[in-house]
């Protein structure tokens, strides 16, 4: 199973944007960004938020039902 939290983590280091900078465009603190990093599941209207912020889709590491 894909831990999303760490693809996410993998997502904001390759593009270069600091943790405070995704917080501040989630309207969320660092601390709730970095709860993110450590999740395994994760929320699919959040999921899609950091797709757009991040441009990365991250709804294709699950299979289409």
């Amino acid at each position: 199973m894909v831990h999303i939290g760490q693809k996410i983590k993998e997502a904001v280091e390759k593009k270069g944007m600091a943790k405070a900078e995704l917080a501040r465009r989630m309207n969320m603190s660092s601390s709730n960004v970095h709860k993110i990093f450590l999740r395994e599941t994760i929320d699919t209207g959040l999921l899609i938020k950091l797709s757009e912020i991040l441009e990365h889709d991250f709804l294709s590491f699950y299979p289409k039902l």
